[in-house]
């Protein structure tokens, strides 16, 4: 006869252990998640192999900290002036990166490079971060020339204007269109009288934006010959539109920018002011095919060059 507490007991027991039998597995695969994990167990932080970023994100990061760093002027590109100092570029490797050959290099163009050199030895040399920022002073015409007439032969060549406009920082204009556009005897350099009008397009840069000009243009007449409106204030007298320059008397002349200079042109020029001969006059005086406005050609002639064929 069996003792009703021994079968208890033996239930109990049986009991026990399936339950012990099912919870085996489970307790397997804890044992095995805290060995694949080390000794982190619950409620701990992960280890920092674990939580560190991957390579690429790292790269990412690195290239805008470096692209912001030779960025001096945190204007969203790199000037030449800029890629000369940061990053150690001449001429030529300045030009590898500027793919588009606007004279700037983008964020996109210093992610390529910068790409291509992890690719090609696994690293990129940190820009140099930008020292106490000396801009280049205002000077006159005769200052400019002293300044950068390293040969000394009183004037500047296209070396030595690539220089200067290096030195103050306009990429916008290329040095070789400026010589061939400033060089009015064709001499291959800029003498005293061709570098006043130098001067006047550097101390343009200073109060005006480039942008406003138009950054696209391949002239320094395109680049700074939109007319600038110049608002009145509260009792001031309205003034005519304001051109940059240099440029020729043509295109000051011709406001409207439709061809030709008119007595509407003339009239809105000389406001407020009332000279002497009236613009119909003129415009009836030198309209030579009698069109009723000047072109380039019957202005020349009026200033004494060669008179249009009719």
């Amino acid at each position: 006869m069996r003792r009703p507490g021994i079968s208890i007991a033996i239930a109990c027991t049986l009991g026990a252990g399936g339950a012990l039998a099912s919870a085996l597995p489970l307790a397997r695969s804890v044992t095995a998640a805290q060995a694949g994990r080390g000794a982190t167990g619950a409620g701990q932080e992960p280890t920092a192999a674990e939580s560190a970023p991957a390579p690429d994100a790292v790269q990412t990061v690195q290239e805008r900290e470096y692209f912001s760093t030779a960025d001096y002027d945190s204007n969203g590109w790199i000037s030449f002036r800029e890629a000369e100092q940061a990053l150690l570029l001449d001429r030529d490797e300045f030009g590898r990166y500027d793919t588009d050959s606007d004279g700037r290099v983008s964020q996109a163009e210093f992610g390529a490079r910068y790409r291509a050199a992890i690719e090609r030895v696994g690293a990129f040399q940190p820009p140099v971060p930008p020292a106490e920022a000396v801009a280049a002073p205002a000077r006159g015409t005769d200052q400019l020339r002293n300044a950068y007439d390293t040969d000394l032969n009183g004037a500047l060549d296209l070396a030595e204007l690539t220089r200067l406009l290096d030195d103050y920082d306009v990429p916008e204009i290329d040095p070789a269109l400026a010589l061939s556009q400033l060089d009015a005897d064709s001499s291959q350099r800029l003498e005293l009288n061709e570098i006043g009008f130098l001067t006047t397009l550097l101390d343009t840069l200073r109060s005006s934006p480039v942008h406003l000009f138009g950054a696209e243009a391949t002239t320094l007449e395109g680049l700074f010959g939109t007319p600038i409106s110049r608002p009145a204030g509260l009792g001031e007298v309205p003034m005519p539109p304001r051109i940059a320059g240099p440029v020729p008397p043509f295109t000051r002349l011709d406001l409207d920018r439709d061809g030709g200079i008119t007595v509407e042109d003339l009239t809105a020029l000389e406001f407020p002011m009332t000279l002497p001969v009236r613009p119909a006059t003129v415009v009836a005086s030198l309209d030579l095919d009698g069109d009723g406005a000047l072109s380039s050609a019957e202005l020349d002639a009026a200033l004494g060059g060669k008179r249009p064929e009719r």
